[in-house]
């Protein structure tokens, strides 16, 4: 199984929300349990996707020190700045700025397994919904027509009773619609999140592949 992970970058140029770094961690720790490591390649977007390094194997607390995390609000205000990986790409503008799309990282998720051979699992972490949903919805409907499973993950803070993701759900209400996807949303990364959430998505991922020739 090929894995591929998305993580948006929708929040201020504070950082990543601590619910949505637990949730991208998650993917990473699911997929090298269960699906062989994401193979297919990281990303994380605003607009257009930027790749990043996936975590070595025991190494995702450094990894995400260094592509999730940026300065705390008291850091910030103090005017401390991080040096790592996502400061970096703040500094180029290649995230926090623009508007928030999804469709571009399912379109370079496509370009990117679409010469790898089996299934591919993409899990895509959001914490709101995208701007661009319409696009999105032609893509996703598009995108039926390949052997990928996609997973939207949304999380939101704890002060929210339930985090919105727009068009994302939306998919599968229309008659003809894909049926390759799962959406899950959660506003915690307890143990027992953790382990509801993955059973979830593996059954449905499962049973995905039971339907699913790969040519």
């Amino acid at each position: 199984m090929n894995v591929a992970i998305g993580i948006s970058a929708f929040g201020a140029t504070a950082g990543i929300p601590a619910t949505e770094k637990g949730a991208a961690c998650f993917a990473v720790e699911l997929s090298e349990r269960h699906f062989g490591g994401p193979g297919a390649g990281v990303w994380m977007f605003t607009n257009r996707p930027v790749a990043i390094p996936a975590p070595g194997a025991g190494e995702i607390e450094n990894w995400a020190n260094q592509w999730l995390t940026l300065e705390t609000p008291e850091e910030w205000s103090r005017g401390e700045e991080k040096n790592n990986g996502l400061a970096r790409l703040r500094e180029d503008g290649r995230l926090f700025s623009g508007t928030h799309d999804l469709a571009p990282v399912l379109k370079r998720i496509i370009s990117s397994s679409s010469g790898l051979s089996g299934h591919t699992l993409a899990m895509v972490v959001l914490t709101g919904p995208p701007h661009d949903g319409a696009d999105f919805i032609r893509t996703v409907r598009r995108a039926a027509r390949y052997p990928v499973f996609w997973v939207f993950i949304g999380t939101g803070p704890s002060i929210e009773p339930v985090v919105r993701l727009g068009a994302v759900e939306t998919i599968g209400s229309e008659p003809g619609d894909p049926d390759n996807f799962v959406i899950v949303k959660t506003r915690g990364w307890s143990a027992f999140t953790k382990w509801r959430t993955g059973r979830r998505i593996r059954r449905a991922v499962t049973r995905w592949q039971r339907r699913t020739p790969t040519g």
